[in-house]
């Protein structure tokens, strides 16, 4: 406040200054990896964020393998070689994070909402099954930015994760009390 300064009663205001810092909103941490199926893309930041803003600046894509010709290879080897390829970004479902805290009074977790913690599912999956991503299937996660609530501070850093989804049964075992000898397809 620069001296002058007279209040709406006539008094004179005393010159004053404050100075401050504003915190910059930055990622955390954005999941990728071996994901289940019906396991969120958690993407983390140090404050909480604008949902509704913030979701303008993320895409989810399906990886697709593909074959590129291999040439000069030897007889009966194979003349591919796999190569991954972005397609068109499809929908997505978005909502912050949940987390748990332990209360020692009460002896319970207690859940509450994490709005510095985004969770991106898939819309549906190709069997229409709404929040699940398909089997066998890789995902890319782009975030090329946030908004915070508090302030105007944007972050424009871009983020891109990759998942991938296993099979839903990735082996099968078979034990028996009685016998060393068993197999799953006996």
């Amino acid at each position: 406040v620069k001296q002058g300064l007279v209040s709406m009663d006539g008094l004179p205001v005393a010159a004053t200054e404050q100075r401050f810092t504003t915190r910059h909103l930055r990622y955390g941490h954005v999941d990728q990896g071996v994901h289940g199926f019906a396991e969120p893309v958690r993407i983390r930041f140090n404050q909480p964020v604008d949902i509704e803003k913030t979701r303008a600046r993320i895409s989810v894509t399906k990886i697709e393998k593909t074959g590129m010709p291999i040439a000069g290879l030897p007889q009966g080897a194979p003349t591919v070689a796999p190569r991954n390829m972005l397609q068109a970004p499809l929908p997505f479902l978005l909502a912050y994070g949940t987390r748990s805290i332990y209360n020692a009074e009460t002896d319970k977790s207690e859940t509450y909402l994490d709005m510095s913690m985004l969770e991106v599912f898939n819309a549906q999956d190709r069997f229409g099954r709404e929040g699940l991503w398909d089997f066998y299937t890789s995902y890319s996660v782009t975030v090329s930015g946030a908004y915070p609530i508090d302030g105007d501070l944007a972050l424009f850093e871009t983020r891109q994760s990759s998942i991938s989804i296993p099979e839903v049964i990735t082996s099968l075992s078979a034990e028996s009390d009685r016998s060393a000898f068993v197999e799953p397809d006996l």
